[in-house]
């Protein structure tokens, strides 16, 4: 089922659901996935395919920017409760 530049949700022999976006970049065929519906309804989908579709439009593969961010976000997460298990904070004293 298209959505119109390339989203569209494809759906499994065994009922899920999933947002996807075939691209291409550096002449090889990319898939990229934007989540299960209904847990990301259209309306997120769509946002997150425009802002793939911008970097693409840089010169920018979103597959690699999309593991970069979700890194970067893990790495601030450990930071943060590192910080608080190491007595950075001190809660009730």
């Amino acid at each position: 089922m298209g959505d119109g530049a390339g989203l569209y949700l494809w759906v499994k022999p065994t009922g899920g659901k999933l947002w996807r976006w075939s691209y291409r970049f550096d002449s090889k065929e990319k898939l990229r996935s934007f989540g299960k519906y209904p847990d990301v309804s259209l309306a997120p989908a769509r946002d997150c395919h425009a802002e793939a579709r911008k970097l693409l439009a840089t010169g920018i593969d979103p597959m690699p920017q999309l593991k970069m961010e979700k890194t970067a976000e893990k790495v601030a997460v450990e930071n943060f409760f590192q910080s608080v298990t190491t007595g950075g904070w001190s809660i009730g004293r």
